[in-house]
Order: C-alpha cells, then sequence, then structure tokens
C-alpha cells in the first residue's frame, strides 16, 4: 500500500532557486533551543507542534523528531543526517541543499516540499509521502523508496544510482511514479535504480530504465 496524501528544462536559475527559498542566511546557532529539545526529548518530539520554524543551516544530526510537526519548516542546508523523523510531517517544508543521509523518513509526509539538491544518500522513504515534492537535483542514491508516494514529484536531474523501489515491498502504479518522471532523472551506468516488475501510474505499462548518466551533461 502506499503512502496517501512538473517542472522541466535547464538547470535552475539564481531567480528559480530563490523561489524556492528566499534569503537563504549562513547562520544559525547549533545550540538553538528548539532543537536541543527535539533531539534530547524524543518524547516531546513527538507530540510538540511548531509552525513554520527556521533553523537554516543548523547541524542537528541524529535528531530524533519521530511524528514532529514541521510544515513549512525552513531547513535548508541543516545537517539531518543520521536522524529519526518517521511518520514527521515536513509537508510544504523548504530542505534547500539539506543533508538527509542515511534519515530515517519512513511514512513522513514531504508533500510539496523542496528538496532541491537535497543529500538523501540511503535515506529510508519506504511509504513516505512526497507527492508533488520538488526533487530537482536530490542525490538519492541508494535510498530505499519503497511504497513512496512519488505522484507529480519533480525528478530532473535527480539521481536514482541504486534507488530501491521494490525490494521488500509491493509498489503499484497508485504510487504515482511515470515513465515520464523516469526519464528527467539520471543514474550510474553501473548502478542503476531497482524498478523491475514495476508499472507507469499513467499508462499502466512497465517502467524501463533508459540509462541517463549522471556524469553526463544534460
Amino acid at each position: 500500500m502506499c503512502s496517501t496524501s512538473t517542472r522541466s528544462g535547464a538547470a535552475m536559475t539564481t531567480i528559480e532557486r530563490s523561489m524556492y527559498e528566499p534569503d537563504i542566511p549562513p547562520r544559525l546557532p547549533p545550540d538553538r533551543q528548539g532543537m536541543v529539545a527535539f533531539r534530547t526529548d524524543p518524547e516531546r518530539a513527538a507530540t510538540r507542534k511548531v509552525r513554520r520554524i527556521d533553523w537554516r543551516g543548523a547541524r542537528m544530526r541524529g535528531l530524533e523528531a519521530i511524528e514532529g510537526h514541521l510544515v513549512d519548516a525552513r531547513l535548508s542546508h541543516a545537517d539531518l543526517s543520521d536522524g529519526w523523523l518517521g511518520k514527521a510531517n515536513l509537508s510544504l517544508a523548504r530542505l534547500v541543499s539539506a543533508n538527509l543521509s542515511r534519515t530515517n523518513l519512513v511514512d513522513a509526509n514531504l508533500q510539496e516540499a523542496v528538496l532541491l539538491e537535497a543529500i538523501l544518500i540511503d535515506a529510508n522513504l519506504m511509504f513516505a509521502n512526497l507527492s508533488g515534492a520538488s526533487l530537482i537535483d536530490a542525490d538519492l542514491t541508494n535510498a530505499k523508496l519503497q511504497n513512496a508516494n512519488l505522484t507529480d514529484a519533480d525528478l530532473m536531474r535527480a539521481n536514482l544510482s541504486g534507488a530501491d523501489f521494490i525490494s521488500g515491498g509491493v509498489q503499484s502504479a497508485s504510487c504515482g511514479l511515470t515513465q515520464r518522471q523516469l526519464d528527467l532523472a539520471c543514474a550510474s551506468p553501473d548502478h542503476p535504480p531497482l524498478i523491475d516488475g514495476l508499472v507507469d501510474a499513467e499508462t499502466a505499462q512497465p517502467l524501463v530504465w533508459r540509462g541517463q548518466d549522471c556524469n553526463r551533461p544534460q
């Protein structure tokens, strides 16, 4: 069962980036009080609701915010690697160039989140809701994407090397992945995404990896 809840063209311009994340500051104290509360008190993280937090550039490796309410949060350039964000609500969050490597995002709500150039290497996104999310230039190498909802997600130049859409899961057309989306993404030639048996959500035809090379200029 899938989680419930497009752009095209050349590389992002400065103007296009500003539409996603205006005024990205290079500053944020790493010991910010709110950040520490989420990191050290998982129970509080699971119940506290915070709207429009601003942790841009913060170092929050290992953050525990299971079921955390991070709607519309500003987390661009933040280090969220090795975190536990299962079932967290990150819808509309701005995560431009954020580091989410090895982060557990199982069943997280990332609907319409901005993950432009985000690092999601080895991230666990099983059952996550990525519908309408921008994953332009994101690195999803070896990410787990079984049963993730990718309806209308933008995979332009997203690195899907070794991304696993099938192992241990039952991905179906209802999960929203289409050939059109795959054709916008890329991967290392010797490490393609795992999509065997998947079908296009729009045409019901088998999905095929066409071998776009991330190292080749597009």
